[in-house]
C-alpha cells in the first residue's frame, strides 16, 4: 500500500462517522416532530368528539344520559369548563401546549367546573335537560 492511501483511510472512517451521526441527528428531530404531530391530533380528536357528543346528547329525549371516555394529549392534567355569559357558550380549557381552548354550543355549566384527567383520559356524563323551556346539555 503507498503512503498517500495510508493517510487516506482515516478521513473515510471520520466521513462515516460524520454521515451516521447526522443521520441519528435528524432521525431523531423527526421522530420528536412525529410524536408532537401525534399529540396535536389528539387535541383535535378530543375537541371534535366532545362537541359531537354534546350534539348528540342534545338531539336525544329528555332525561337522557351517557357516560364517555375520551382520549386527551399527554400533558393534559385536567380539563376545565366555565360557561361564558358574553357569547352563551361554554368554554372548554386544556392545560396542554397542543392546543388552544374552545368553545362549545348547547352545553350549561353551573359553576366553574374542571375534570381531572386519568391516564390521559377523560371520564364524564351528559345529561340533556330543560331549563326554563329551553332544551340544555349538563355536564355531569
Amino acid at each position: 500500500m503507498k503512503k498517500a492511501q495510508l493517510m487516506a483511510q482515516p478521513f473515510y472512517y471520520i466521513f462515516v462517522i460524520i454521515v451516521i451521526a447526522l443521520i441519528f441527528l435528524f432521525g431523531f428531530n423527526i421522530i420528536n416532530k412525529l410524536q408532537e404531530t401525534q399529540e396535536r391530533t389528539k387535541f383535535t380528536e378530543f375537541k371534535i368528539d366532545f362537541s359531537s357528543k354534546v350534539e348528540y346528547i342534545y338531539a336525544l329525549n329528555v332525561g337522557s344520559r351517557l357516560t364517555y371516555t375520551l382520549i386527551l394529549p399527554k400533558d393534559v392534567k385536567k380539563v376545565c369548563f366555565t360557561y361564558d355569559l358574553s357569547n352563551l357558550k361554554t368554554k372548554v380549557e386544556l392545560d396542554s401546549k397542543y392546543g388552544n381552548d374552545f368553545y362549545v354550543d348547547k352545553l350549561i355549566i353551573n359553576n366553574n367546573y374542571c375534570i381531572q384527567a386519568k391516564n390521559n383520559k377523560l371520564d364524564f356524563a351528559l345529561e340533556n335537560k330543560i331549563l326554563d323551556g329551553k332544551t340544555i346539555v349538563q355536564l355531569l
